[in-house]
């Protein structure tokens, strides 16, 4: 029998195994039975994660409740990882109603090609994020298997460490993937916000902000794999520059609304801004800058025309 942790206090998920069945005196020298039932196939990690992840249990199989219901429980796993690339997926469903409504907006018949294009790309997206959501879940239990390999030598040792580190590593990957294909999906986000169907635009924007929330929560996961990991600093590198560019591309989709939007950008990337603020604030007069930039957003939104 194997232990990876141990909790005096109750039945929380550990890593107690010993072959196919887990005994039953271990269980209650252990207290697990203590404040609940224990039960071996919901509160041990590697039986509970077999469960999960089994090509006729995949995560994303499961309902949006159950899904819930699986992430809460008191396991490591399902994690942020896990709910990253689905906050992700769920962007990307939306970009995709988005580009499907816009393919059916009277007077756009010559732009159907175009929008079933970003339809299909931005479909191909949310795939790569829902395979990801088990994947994550696969590359924890890596890991915990990885512990389990012998150290009773030198060599032993030698294997065991290197697999433990090649797991670790493979655990920051997975996220990373993450970030590249959330990321990924802006170029399509920021078309549709701008181009598509306009009665949809709160939905576009709701799938930037997703696609943020995926790339911000896949890059902690990153960033806690990586803690005392080496080898890994090609890995982060990435990371930080993709978080860094996602923060500019999500400011610049939700802000980007119309004619008011760019001259906004103009005269602050110019300095005119910052001289009008100047003035303004030596006369005690307000500008109006935000008035007139809402007035030219919907007097000239951006829209495509019929």
């Amino acid at each position: 029998m194997s232990i990876q942790a141990i909790n005096p206090f109750g039945s929380s998920a550990i890593g107690v195994r010993n072959g196919e069945r887990t005994s039953n005196s271990a269980i209650e020298s252990l207290g697990l039975n203590q404040l609940k039932d224990f039960n071996p196939t919901k509160n041990i990690i590697e039986y509970y994660l077999d469960k999960i992840t089994n090509k006729n249990g995949n995560l994303i199989d499961l309902s949006s409740r159950s899904f819930s219901d699986e992430v809460s429980r008191e396991t490591p796993a399902p994690g942020g990882g896990s709910v990253s690339s689905y906050v992700g997926a769920l962007g990307a469903s939306l970009a995709g109603m988005v580009a499907n409504l816009s393919c059916n907006t009277r007077g756009w018949e010559n732009k159907v090609e175009i929008f079933s294009a970003k339809a299909y790309e931005i479909n191909q997206l949310r795939e790569k994020l829902l395979s990801l959501v088990d994947e994550d879940a696969h590359s924890f239990n890596s890991i915990m298997e990885a512990y389990k390999l012998p150290k009773d030598s030198e060599e032993n040792k030698k294997i065991r460490s290197k697999a433990i580190k090649d797991a670790t590593l493979y655990a920051a990957q997975i996220p990373l993937n993450i970030m590249v294909e959330s990321y990924n999906s802006y170029e399509i986000i920021e078309f549709l916000a701008k181009e598509g169907n306009q009665n949809s635009l709160s939905d576009s924007g709701v799938a930037c902000l997703c696609v943020h929330t995926a790339i911000h929560g896949a890059y902690l996961n990153v960033r806690i794999n990586l803690k005392d990991a080496t080898g890994g600093e090609d890995i982060m590198k990435k990371a930080d520059k993709i978080l860094k560019d996602s923060h500019s591309k999500k400011e610049k989709i939700m802000k980007s609304r119309g004619l008011g939007d760019t001259i906004h950008k103009f005269t602050k990337k110019t300095g005119i801004k910052k001289a009008v603020d100047i003035v303004s604030k030596g006369l005690n007069i307000p500008c109006g800058c935000e008035a007139r930039r809402q007035a030219l957003n919907e007097a000239v939104p951006y829209k495509m025309k019929k």
